[in-house]
C-alpha cells in the first residue's frame, strides 16, 4: 500500500509551527542555500509521517524494520517511528557515503567498507553495530577504471529540491572552469 499521503498532509498542517520552532535556527545558519519553505514543508510532513507510522507498525506488529537508505523523509520517519517502539531497526548501505549525510541512527548498519564506517565516524554515528559487508556492485570496475582517461568527462548531479539555486550555480561554475569537463548534466534524486 502507497503511503497515505492525504492523511500525512492533513497531519501536517497540525505540526507546521512546531516545524517553525524547530528549524528556525537551521534556517538561519543556511541563509541562502536551502529553500526554507522546503524545508518547514517537509519538516511537518516529517512529523507527521513519524506519528502516522508508529500507527501502522503497531498495526502490523512489525517486529523489525530493513532500510537502504536512511536520509530521506519517509525512511527516516519510519526509522524513528520504530525506534520510538524499541522495534529493531537495520541499515544496509547501498552508495557511496558522503560527510554532507546525517548521523547513522539504525541500531545496526551493514556498510560497505572502512571508508564508509570512516566518514559516519566523523559524521557522529550513532549505531549500535556496524558490520562491513564490501561492495559486490563494484566487483570488476576497477580494471575499467584503470582504463578511462581522466579529460572530456560528463559530471551529473542528483539534486534534492532543498538546494538553493544560487548554491547550484556556483558548483556549475567551479566544474565549467575545470578544463576536463565536457558536459554537466542536473536531474532531480531520486
Amino acid at each position: 500500500q502507497d503511503f497515505p499521503t492525504k492523511e500525512s498532509f492533513l497531519k501536517a498542517l497540525f505540526y507546521f509551527p512546531k516545524a517553525i520552532f524547530i528549524s528556525r535556527n537551521y534556517v538561519k545558519q543556511q541563509k541562502g542555500k536551502v529553500n526554507e519553505l522546503h524545508i518547514l514543508i517537509n519538516l511537518s510532513l516529517f512529523l507527521a509521517s513519524i506519528k502516522i507510522f508508529e500507527k501502522k507498525l503497531l498495526e502490523y506488529r512489525i517486529q523489525q524494520v530493513v532500510l537502504t537508505n536512511d536520509h530521506n523523509l519517509h525512511t527516516l520517519a519510519l526509522l524513528l517511528a520504530a525506534q520510538n517502539l524499541k522495534i529493531g531497526t537495520y541499515y544496509i548501505q547501498h552508495a557511496s557515503v558522503s560527510p554532507a549525510f546525517p548521523k547513522l541512527l539504525p541500531d545496526f548498519s551493514l556498510l560497505e567498507g572502512q571508508q564508509a564506517v570512516d566518514v559516519y565516524d566523523e559524521i557522529g554515528s550513532l549505531s549500535r553495530k556496524i558490520y562491513l559487508v564490501g561492495i559486490p556492485r563494484l566487483d570488476g570496475i576497477i580494471g575499467f577504471k584503470k582504463s578511462l582517461k581522466a579529460t572530456n568527462i560528463t559530471v551529473g548531479f542528483c539534486l534534492k529540491p532543498y538546494y538553493s539555486e544560487q548554491l547550484i550555480k556556483e558548483y556549475i561554475e567551479a566544474l565549467s572552469s575545470s578544463q576536463n569537463v565536457a558536459k554537466i548534466i542536473l536531474r532531480p534524486h531520486p
